[in-house]
């Protein structure tokens, strides 16, 4: 495997990120809205620029804001603000 330069990089990423925008609109029915979870709680989206945020991600795949920390218990990925981790149970308060 080799390097590629920024350029090209640039120009893969964002068609990446376009083929996952089309394919999350055409599994939710609806055009750039995500439709609720089972629980009725609407998908996160991106607490710096609202894009919807991709199930244990740790940061935005538009503006690169952090979404999500690691569990210093067992490395699951938790929501800023999190007093626990619903993995394990580990108070994140410290």
């Amino acid at each position: 495997m080799g390097l590629i330069n920024e350029e090209d990089f640039n120009r893969t990423k964002a068609d990446l990120v376009a083929e996952v925008a089309e394919v999350m609109c055409e599994l939710e029915g609806a055009a750039g809205v995500l439709a609720p979870l089972e629980s009725g709680v609407p998908a996160p989206g991106c607490p710096n620029c609202g894009v919807p945020v991709v199930p244990g991600a740790r940061f935005c795949t538009q503006c690169g804001s952090e979404v999500g920390k690691v569990c210093p218990g067992c490395g699951a990925i938790v929501s800023p603000g999190d007093r626990f981790c619903a993995s394990c149970g580990r108070d994140l308060s410290n």
